[in-house]
C-alpha cells in the first residue's frame, strides 16, 4: 500500500508518503504506524504517541525507522505539537541522509517538513534556509514536480 497526501496548515503545507513493498504482505510495524495514524487522526494522542513508540520499536531497519518518524511529525504538525514533529523531522533526516543522500527525493520531502516545523516555531531565518537547500537541491533531483512547486510555495509564505 502506499498512502501520499498534502496537508495544509493554514499556509505553508506538509507533504508526506507512506513507503511500503506491496509486493509482500503488510508487516507488523507497518500495521501499527497505520494504528498510530488512525488514534492521532481520531483524536486520541496518547495512543496515538504510544503506537509510534511501539511501531519504531518493531522497525526492522533504519528505513522503516526513518519513515516512522517522518510519519509521527506530520501527526505531530496536525496536533500543533511543532516542538515534536521538529524533533521527529530532524532525526528521520538524519538517518535518509546517511542511508539515501542528500537529494534522494525522501530526504527533501522530510527536508521540507522539517522547514515547516521550523518555521511553525518561529524561526523564519532557519526555514528559509532549509527551503532554499531543499528548493535547490529539488531543482536537480526532481525539477518542474508538484513537490518542487510545493516547496516553492511554502517558502513565499515566509514573505
Amino acid at each position: 500500500m502506499i498512502l501520499a497526501a498534502l496537508v495544509s496548515l493554514a499556509g505553508p503545507s506538509v507533504c508526506f508518503a507512506l513507503e511500503s513493498d506491496t509486493s509482500v504482505a503488510q508487516s507488523e510495524w507497518q500495521t501499527t504506524l497505520e494504528a498510530a495514524e488512525k488514534a492521532s487522526l481520531d483524536g486520541d494522542a496518547p495512543a496515538g504517541d504510544e503506537l509510534y513508540k511501539r511501531a519504531l520499536s518493531r522497525a526492522p531497519d533504519d528505513t522503516a525507522r526513518a519513515t516512522i518518524l517522518n510519519q509521527e511529525g506530520v501527526m505531530r504538525m496536525q496536533q500543533h505539537r511543532f516542538r515534536d514533529a521538529e524533533k521527529s523531522f530532524s532525526e528521520s533526516i538524519t538517518i535518509r541522509r546517511k542511508l539515501l543522500g542528500e537529494t534522494d527525493t525522501l530526504t527533501l520531502q522530510t527536508l521540507s517538513n522539517f522547514a515547516l516545523a521550523t518555521y511553525k516555531l518561529g524561526d523564519e531565518r532557519k526555514a528559509e534556509e532549509l527551503y532554499r537547500q531543499c528548493i535547490e537541491d529539488k531543482r536537480k533531483a526532481c525539477p518542474g514536480t508538484p513537490s518542487l512547486a510545493n516547496t516553492l510555495t511554502n517558502l513565499a509564505h515566509l514573505y
